[in-house]
């Protein structure tokens, strides 16, 4: 299960995530995303992953699509706020940079 609170203000639209980001909940991810593009003032999206405490190839593959979605519609979309174990599997899955836009630590 994932819930996804958007919190909306200003140029930002930060979407926080709790639960698990897999192959049932990918989709709501790309919901959520196309839900807050919907909002022509923006100017940046957030993708809060602090909340969530399992995310499978299912998961990572569904943040790549919304940045995608995002990238389509102009803006930009970075995660932030991983926790210890989320942050290993994307370094370890090589997408840590794409996501979030820092380069990884040695």
């Amino acid at each position: 299960m994932l819930t996804i609170t958007p919190q909306e203000g200003g140029a930002v639209a930060r979407l926080l995530l709790d639960g698990e980001l897999d192959l049932s909940t990918a989709g709501d991810l790309a919901s959520a995303v196309e839900e807050s593009l919907a909002d022509r003032t923006l100017e940046r999206i957030v993708v809060d992953l602090h909340g969530v405490r399992f995310c499978d190839s299912s998961g990572i593959e569904a943040l790549l699509v919304a940045q995608d979605l995002a990238a389509s519609a102009g803006l930009p979309l970075v995660t932030e706020e991983t926790s210890d174990v989320i942050t290993r599997i994307l370094k370890v899955c090589g997408v840590w940079e794409v996501l979030t836009g820092t380069q990884p630590a040695l």
